[in-house]
């Protein structure tokens, strides 16, 4: 994966979201495995819009509280349209209610 090792720690701040399950880092987009979000660009109807922009949002919202993200590099089983996969880790606490 071009500009991305093995295993790489990444600044959050480095970390540009495209949307809920795809991001870019150094111009490079990546999609996160295991994360699969309503579409932004192709989206099929404006409900799936509203979707889409709220997981864009939300995982914006939790790499900006995060130092530093751990992405892992590795092969993806469904279609990542081309795109370099990734597994991502953070020291992220989830709460549950």
């Amino acid at each position: 994966m071009p500009g991305l090792g093995f295993s790489e720690a990444v600044q959050g701040s480095k970390i540009y979201v495209v949307d809920g399950d795809t991001i870019k880092i150094g111009g490079e987009s990546v999609r996160l495995v295991g994360f699969d979000t309503p579409e932004t660009y192709r989206a099929k109807c404006e409900y799936e819009l509203q979707l889409g922009n709220m997981a864009t949002a939300r995982l914006r919202e939790l790499i900006s509280g995060v130092k530093q993200v751990d992405l892992y590099s590795c092969r993806a089983a469904t279609n990542t349209s081309g795109f370099s996969a990734a597994c991502m880790s953070t020291a992220w606490t989830w709460a549950t209610h």
